[in-house]
């Protein structure tokens, strides 16, 4: 192993990794190849077109690229029919000639609609792609070279290789152990798979599609969730139908054997391909030998039952107890039997479902029970928090007692209040279970007992840490331990008759999750919520844009103009930057690994991250007023003898200052720090309380972090002197003790203080630490006030998270 160190932006080491390359030749180079954008512009050469062709100049490009993407078909009727569009000497003169245009542009794997005949009963469509040219086209796409592996590999913390990291997929066993099976020197392409039936419309009809996409774990994760990189496609909408011509009885069952069966035709290319590769010119213009092979399936749980062959009353990775992993053959082997014995125990005790010939039954090198990937948003956010863990802690609080706290809880930038509470809230998305979660620790403390808030604590824990975006084996460990305890103080839930028991698949799943990270790298890259964004774009737009009547081939060839629309818009800034990447006989994207450690960046316990810069604004919303406006407004009661202790040395005529706005940022995420009087209502508008934030300083002579509430930004008048940065007016909490604060007064009054800006780190979440009733008369605006004491919420986000969990 060697060690390869990492850089930032100003070429300066961050520290470093070691890692272990794959023994043996891997991605051998079968010679060079033209990249598909080479290739249009040797075609331009050819036949003497222009790179905007079909259309005349980047003039009418651009208006195409407007029209496609933001008006509907018959709107661009009527816009060609203006005189003024008539006038503008465009080269097409009505909406059947700019679609002629639109369609010769080039275009992703046609598509094709294919006819099943469910038991011979009902005629369903099946619309599919090419699921093999839809990886040629990623893999060859010359934009994701740089961030584009054909190896594996294994990366250390240490180097005696006991601390691992998983991260992305080429860094996990999966790619590894398979490559060890396959001959040398040919590329894997783990395919990664995801469905998700959607509805198309919310106000009305029944419609609904069932979109199936495709990605490959060459690239990396970061880019394949960018909606906007295109590094995932649609490769096929499987039949909706309500199978009404069969009986209630029966109807489930059809369902499951028609999935599969679609399925079947989808993938049938993987089964050949997977076994004996299929030559491929790589992003980087090299020609290599490609398996593509089905490597994780991304669903919800009903929809991972369904690919499983299992009810939606089981897991569907094992057979729970004991904890044992299914078996694909003897899986397989169960199906036979039942199908020839109608009564099979076995069938029945692992509770499957007769699907006698499953999609993935003849897939090379696939083992789909360890294919199946955690769901962070429907089995942690959407499951084992919003609908177990917010509704026991409910039960034991009160419903009532549980909006208070929300109510009463204290602001953060970009934070929800839950202005009346969680119980008048009847649809939940995952973003609100996420804004409930970072506050949720600190709004039972004091409300529950101790274990209780042990269970609340491990739980919560598990989920932040699952949405690490690179894993260490220590990180996995503090994963197994927040399960052991959990495991070991549910019994509290029991004895407060609040459960019966935990057989809860949701909450089953969170055991399959370290094995499923070291496999398949961090679970952040095979979440649900990526399909659900992809719907949108490859769903919803589309049935918008037809006239809902046979939709979906209207779909797919509206979708298809879309990408030739992107195909040409990345094409011309290929072309425009002349991003030629890689040379030929390169092996491999240079430093795939080059961002392994940065879930480890960041500011150690109670010290403060490198780098730290800021912005005010330009025009300060109050200028020249004076100090008496400053300390009624302000509650800055001490900013005479704090602002005289800061300029002691220099000048202090008659003081005249300019308050201001700061916006304090590190290298990965920017803080909105803001300090504001009372708004009086005007007309109309109702009276904004004051509101001032609390934030980080870095206490210089102790080397730490200390807590302290902003009340004013400003800047000084030039005739107390010249300073380096503008002024903030601050009020003190104690040290941090066991994650708690108190204001820090001196004769009865806050402790205060003026520090130059460029000493805060970043926001601060304080949340009140209140007894088994919080006060009736606490609100968000006052809260600050009226408690004591304050948690400083280390879950606020997980950056602040992995700083505690140090």
């Amino acid at each position: 192993m060697e060690e390869v160190k990492d850089e930032d932006a100003a070429g300066k080491p961050q520290g470093g990794h070691f890692m272990e390359e794959f023994p043996g030749a891997v991605g051998d180079v079968l010679g060079t190849g033209k990249t598909v954008f080479e290739c249009l512009k040797e075609a331009e050469l050819v036949d003497d077109e222009n790179k905007w062709a079909p259309f005349r100049n980047e003039d009418e490009w651009e208006l195409a690229q407007f029209l496609m993407k933001n008006v509907s078909q018959n709107k661009i009727k009527e816009f060609l029919k203006l005189p003024i569009a008539k006038q503008s000497g465009l080269t097409f003169r009505n909406a059947h000639a700019f679609l002629q245009r639109i369609d010769a542009l080039r275009t992703e794997p046609d598509w094709q609609c294919e006819l099943i005949n469910v038991i011979m009963r009902e005629k369903v469509k099946l619309w599919k792609r090419d699921l093999v040219e839809c990886v040629k086209e990623l893999i060859g796409n010359p934009l994701f070279h740089e961030v584009m592996s054909y190896t594996p590999e294994r990366a250390f913390m240490d180097e005696a290789g006991l601390n691992q990291i998983f991260d992305d997929m080429w860094t996990a066993d999966w790619w590894w152990n398979t490559k060890s099976k396959l001959p040398p020197g040919v590329v894997v392409a783990p395919v990664i798979l995801s469905s998700d039936k959607t509805s198309l419309s919310q106000f009305r009809s029944d419609k609904k599609a069932w979109p199936v996409y495709l990605s490959i774990g060459n690239i990396s994760k970061d880019t394949r969730h960018q909606v906007s990189a295109h590094a995932t496609v649609l490769i096929g909408y499987l039949p909706v139908t309500k199978l009404d011509c069969f009986d209630k009885n029966t109807c489930s069952l059809v369902g499951y054997q028609l999935f599969h069966h679609a399925m079947l035709i989808l993938l049938r290319p993987l089964a050949e391909t997977g076994k004996n590769g299929v030559e491929m010119v790589c992003a980087d213009r090299n020609k290599r030998l490609v398996h593509p092979i089905l490597a994780a399936y991304i669903a919800d749980h009903p929809e991972q039952c369904l690919v499983a062959c299992c009810m939606e009353s089981r897991c569907s990775r094992c057979l729970a107890l004991p904890l044992l992993l299914r078996d694909m053959e003897d899986t397989l082997k169960t199906l036979g039997c039942k199908k020839r014995n109608k009564h099979s125990k076995k069938f029945t005790k692992e509770g499957l479902r007769a699907v006698f010939k499953p999609f993935w039954k003849d897939l090379p090198h696939t083992d789909i029970f360890t294919y199946i990937t955690p769901d962070i948003l429907h089995q942690l956010h959407k499951g084992v928090f919003k609908d177990h863990l917010v509704d026991w802690c409910t039960s034991i609080v009160g419903e009532q007692e549980i909006d208070r706290r929300f109510k009463a809880m204290n602001r953060y930038p970009g934070l929800r209040h839950f202005k009346k509470g969680i119980s008048l809230v009847s649809q939940w998305t995952g973003t609100e279970h996420k804004e409930m979660r970072k506050v949720f620790v600190g709004l039972l403390a004091g409300a529950v007992r101790d274990k209780v808030l042990t269970v609340v604590r491990a739980l919560i824990n598990f989920i932040y840490y699952a949405q690490f975006q690179m894993h260490t084996s220590d990180t996995l460990d503090a994963l197994q331990s927040c399960l052991n305890t959990f495991h070991a103080h549910k019994g509290i839930l029991v004895e407060l008759d609040i459960r019966k028991h935990f057989n809860i698949p949701k909450l089953h799943s969170m055991q399959h999750y370290i094995n499923a990270i070291q496999a398949l790298g961090s679970a952040d890259g095979f979440n649900s919520e990526h399909p659900e964004c992809l719907h949108i774009d490859y769903a919803k737009e589309g049935y918008c844009a037809s006239n809902k009547h046979d939709f979906l081939g209207q779909m797919t060839l509206w979708l298809q103009r879309q990408e030739a629309v992107h195909h040409k818009m990345s094409y011309l800034a290929w072309h425009k930057s002349d991003l030629h990447y890689g040379q030929p006989g390169s092996n491999s994207a240079e430093d795939n690994g080059k961002d392994l450690d940065s879930d480890l960046a960041g500011f150690t316990h109670l010290s403060w991250p490198p780098h730290l810069h800021y912005h005010v604004a330009k025009a300060p919303p109050l200028s020249g007023i004076t100090v008496a406006t400053i300390e009624l407004n302000y509650s800055a009661v001490n900013f005479i003898p704090a602002l005289t202790e800061f300029v002691r040395d220099l000048r202090t005529p008659q003081s005249i200052i300019q308050p201001n706005h700061v916006v304090v940022s590190d290298a990965q995420k920017k803080h909105k720090v803001c300090a504001t009087p009372k708004i009086a209502s005007r007309g109309r508008k109702p009276e904004v309380p004051a509101h001032f934030d609390t934030v980080f300083i870095k206490e210089i002579s102790l080397s730490e972090l200390r807590v302290t509430q902003v009340r004013i930004l400003f800047q000084l008048p030039l005739q107390f002197g010249r300073c380096e940065h503008p002024l903030v007016y601050i009020e003190w909490f104690t040290p941090l003790h066991m994650y708690i604060v108190s204001h820090l007064t001196q004769q009865c009054r806050h402790h205060a203080a003026v520090v130059s800006v460029d000493r805060i780190v970043q926001n601060c979440h304080l949340m009140a630490k209140c007894g088994r009733e919080i006060g009736t008369d606490w609100t968000t605006d006052n809260v600050l006030k009226r408690a004591n004491a304050f948690f400083v919420n280390w879950y606020i986000d997980i950056e602040s998270f992995k700083v505690a969990s140090r």
